[in-house]
């Protein structure tokens, strides 16, 4: 586990179930254990960094939440929402890979023990 200096939680799968609960989040958090197998075949490269897949499956959106690195401001791009009414709505997505920001991935090869 991780902790970090601006939560009062760490980046533990246990610790993020529970803010998950806490903020009533509604939509699946993948855990990809100690192997990291799934994380390393999409390639994040920073957190957060999303990836919206179609009812078949199929990877439609790679990138960013919005295009405000700064969450007190407003965002002028909501390319993740954007992307998922696209695929709601049956249309190709205007800008399916977007550019990433936040905090690199902490790949579990790479921490020193």
């Amino acid at each position: 586990m991780t902790r970090l200096g601006y939560s009062d939680l760490g980046d533990s799968f246990e610790e993020m179930k529970i803010r998950a609960k806490d903020k009533g989040f509604n939509f699946p958090y993948l855990y990809d254990g100690e192997t990291e197998v799934a994380s390393n075949k999409y390639g994040p490269v920073a957190t957060p960094h999303i990836f919206v897949f179609d009812k078949d499956r199929k990877l439609r959106y790679n990138g960013r939440i919005d295009d405000m690195e700064n969450p007190a401001k407003t965002p002028k791009s909501l390319d993740a929402l954007n992307a998922i009414d696209a695929i709601l709505g049956g249309k190709e997505i205007a800008v399916p890979v977007t550019k990433t920001f936040g905090c690199s991935v902490k790949w579990a090869e790479k921490r020193i023990g």
